[in-house]
């Protein structure tokens, strides 16, 4: 159709990016090796969501078709149950609806935000590893999640800039 614009494609703002061992959602877990980037992206209205996506070399990463999966954050959390092991905490579809999620960019193909886990274990190469992505979304400042009062804190944290980490 003539005069019909693209659809706006939201600006993220990446917040960590570097490679960490993903275990399989299936049985028996399998582990692979994954470049993740974690961004800040904006969903909604004074709403903005973290989002990790996950590719199978750093140069897919240049390229979002090749994302192998991506998710929204709720935090990111230490565990024991691996050595440098880290534990996504992930937001659910029931929590997401259909316009943030569409807002944000997130596909509703496999391994995205729609379907139904709600963690997803890695593991960081070193403890320093750990430690960056454990702080990555404290660099985000105050990251508002659906029905949260962080959305409150959202609006007077705009004008915050995030700088980019790269491990």
């Amino acid at each position: 159709e003539r005069g019909a614009s693209a659809p706006a494609v939201p600006q993220s703002r990446v917040l960590l990016c570097g490679w960490l061992t993903k275990r399989g959602s299936g049985f028996p877990h399998t582990w692979r090796r994954r470049y993740f980037v974690m961004s800040s992206v904006p969903a909604a209205a004074h709403l903005k969501l973290v989002k990790v996506a996950y590719f199978e070399t750093e140069a897919d990463a240049e390229h979002p078709d090749r994302c192998k999966g991506e998710a929204a954050v709720r935090e990111v959390l230490q565990t024991k149950l691996e050595r440098n092991g880290l534990l996504f905490d992930l937001l659910s579809g029931s929590e997401l609806t259909a316009d943030v999620v569409s807002a944000a960019g997130l596909s509703s193909r496999r391994g995205s935000v729609k379907q139904a886990r709600s963690e997803m274990l890695a593991r960081a190469d070193t403890r320093e590893d750990q430690a960056r992505w454990l702080g990555a979304l404290s660099v985000a400042d105050a990251v508002a999640v659906p029905g949260t009062d962080a959305e409150d804190a959202v609006e007077s944290n705009e004008r915050n800039s995030l700088p980019d980490v790269r491990i």
